[in-house]
């Protein structure tokens, strides 16, 4: 086996076993061939922790891949016949036998033209950056004593866009310090390490992460969180009760019948204590990832009452989440999908306390997030 994709099968592992780091198992990895030619990078499809020698991954053309950003013809399109064309172009430059579920990401353009090894993640302790409205001064104020600065990438469209972007930013960043960045922060989007060896990826990971930390509060113990309002025998036949209304608007709504899962951790109980959330959560989504897998932000709840969830209902598509005042997190869903939501809602709640901190919530705009929903992300 390639001793690159035995490296990107470790890298992988190890930076996706931690949900602080992937918000709810979202975020992709690639290792370059020695020889330059060839990049294993992750498919669409597989969270990155459940990587290995038999699916996860695919063996993409550099040059090809190279070519598709370059090719000026594609600007010309429309957004779907373009982001069509790619995804076949990218499909068509994969090595040996790609099933259709080891397509390689829409972002393996982005890594193509960054160092050997790339790690992109999103982080809870960067959300704060990237989505407040002085995240970049704060950013670079933090990491002001580097040699090579971090690079500050504002936002772009996934794809296309963004592939084209961070093409033209790291040429130019090249040219002026004779190398490319190892630190791009993408504005309402994520962390990228890039870097030559395996080492060190894993290295700039844990010491970018651990220095935004330094600037961010942990919200839960300010928030007196911890212990819901509603507790013993009243809390459980309050959750009883929060299900079967949503469950039952869910129905009315759809005519069809769902699950309705529960839960509650530090973060979660901090946050449905407090009034203010509801504020913060009106901000819009702040990512892609929040609209992929929670088709945007939680639903802010002063009480389970029929009637507040319905308008919500028809608007939403599968998970749809709800966090009700002094009892919890719900979500509508399928048992992996519900887990995934709430682990990019309990990334999202701190990132929002924080931003705000930073200036103000940043969220995605109508057309970003139209992009979104008509692209599949």
């Amino acid at each position: 086996m390639d001793k690159s994709l035995t490296e990107l099968i470790k890298i992988s592992r190890q930076v996706g076993k931690d949900p602080n780091l992937t918000c709810g198992a979202s975020g992709n990895t690639s290792v370059k061939t020695a020889d330059g030619r060839f990049m294993f990078v992750k498919a669409s499809g597989t969270a990155i922790k459940d990587m290995s020698i038999k699916k996860g991954w695919c063996k993409i053309d550099l040059k090809k891949v190279r070519g598709i950003i370059k090719d000026e013809k594609l600007a010309k399109l429309s957004v779907q016949k373009r982001e069509a064309a790619i995804a076949r172009r990218l499909l068509a430059a994969c090595e040996g036998n790609t099933k259709i579920n080891s397509r390689p990401s829409i972002e393996s353009n982005l890594h193509a033209f960054l160092d050997r090894y790339v790690i992109h993640l999103h982080p809870v302790a960067i959300g704060a950056f990237i989505n407040s409205k002085n995240g970049k001064t704060e950013l670079e104020k933090l990491f002001a004593g580097e040699k090579f600065p971090l690079l500050w990438v504002s936002y772009a469209n996934p794809g296309y866009s963004l592939a084209q972007k961070i093409a033209n930013l790291t040429a130019r960043y090249r040219k002026k310090y004779k190398r490319l960045p190892q630190v791009l922060f993408l504005e309402k989007h994520g962390l990228f390490i890039s870097a030559s060896t395996a080492k060190k990826s894993l290295q700039l990971v844990r010491q970018v992460i651990k220095r935004c930390e330094t600037k961010v509060l942990n919200p839960a113990p300010r928030l007196r969180g911890g212990k819901l309002r509603v507790s013993g025998a009243n809390r459980q036949k309050t959750i009883k009760k929060s299900k079967q209304i949503i469950r039952d608007a869910f129905f009315k709504a759809s005519g069809k019948k769902q699950a309705v899962h529960f839960f509650h951790n530090k973060i979660i109980s901090a946050f449905a204590n407090r009034a203010e959330t509801g504020r913060l959560l009106k901000s819009g989504p702040l990512n892609p990832q929040e609209i992929i897998y929670c088709n945007g932000p939680a639903i802010w709840l002063e009480k389970t009452q029929n009637n507040k969830i319905m308008p919500h209902l028809k608007k939403r598509r599968l998970p749809a989440a709800f966090l009700v005042k002094n009892v919890g997190l719900f979500v509508i869903g399928g048992a992996k999908a519900a887990l995934t939501a709430k682990q990019v809602v309990c990334g999202s709640l701190p990132a929002r306390y924080n931003a705000q901190r930073f200036g103000g919530i940043v969220a995605l705009t109508k057309s970003e997030q139209a992009f979104i929903r008509n692209s599949g992300g």
